[in-house]
């Protein structure tokens, strides 16, 4: 890796069928290499809630409400507030793109928030359907900080745990449908600029996360391996 690579910050893309692990394996693969993580399914429905703009946040309380895609310009717009200035590494991703035509914008996307000359990589966790079924009708979410748990993890001071209903059987097969006939299209479009590798979730996280810091290929920064 030469040096003017080594000046270059990295922008990773993260896909996921529901149950892959995205959220949690962002979020560690952030902390290890001092990335940024902008998780796309808890950031909506923070704004879906919270932003203070009503057509955004009806937009989007209206698209998750039907579990449609977002359209560019939204993850555009909560992308610019998220990464106020380049801090760290880089950016990790996860959850986009859902579509074709958000794959061909992700250079629109890199350049609102100024990255469009940074490394880009895509990671595809699957595993076997049943694995990801029983892994999320198991999994809550604590209504104290929104993040994804279970009733022995613990997550903060004063968890209030719940389900989320698009984690019933109904919608979350449905959902894992969408995705696996939308992935090839979507895949080949970012294939086309970017490596993209597959990995296996089925594993665990520890070796999850090995197998993506291999095929990025940088320096470890963390304090220590997961």
């Amino acid at each position: 890796m030469n040096q003017a690579e080594v000046q270059r910050k990295t922008v990773i893309f993260v896909l996921g069928a529901p149950g892959a692990g995205k959220s949690t394996t962002s979020r560690l693969l952030a902390d290890q290499y001092g990335f940024q993580a902008f998780q796309s399914g808890q950031v909506l429905r923070d704004a879906a809630k919270n932003a203070k703009d009503l057509r955004l946040r009806t937009l989007i309380a209206s698209r998750m409400k039907r579990s449609m895609p977002m359209p560019v310009e939204v993850y555009c717009r909560l992308l610019e507030d998220y990464v106020q200035k380049r801090t760290g590494n880089g950016l990790v991703v996860d959850g986009y793109p859902r579509t074709v035509e958000q794959a061909t914008h992700i250079p629109t996307v890199l350049k609102t928030i100024n990255m469009s000359d940074d490394r880009v990589v895509g990671f595809i966790l699957d595993a076997p359907q049943e694995i990801l079924i029983a892994r999320s009708t198991a999994r809550l979410v604590c209504g104290t900080c929104g993040q994804n748990t279970q009733p022995d993890t613990g997550c903060c001071g004063a968890p209030v745990l719940h389900r989320r209903p698009d984690d019933a059987i109904a919608p979350l097969l449905e959902r894992s449908r969408r995705f696996r006939e939308t992935l090839p299209s979507v895949r080949e479009v970012f294939s086309s600029q970017w490596p993209c590798f597959g990995i296996d979730a089925s594993k665990s996280q520890g070796e999850v996360i090995a197998a993506m810091k291999e095929r990025l290929q940088l320096p470890f920064k963390g304090a220590g391996d997961v």
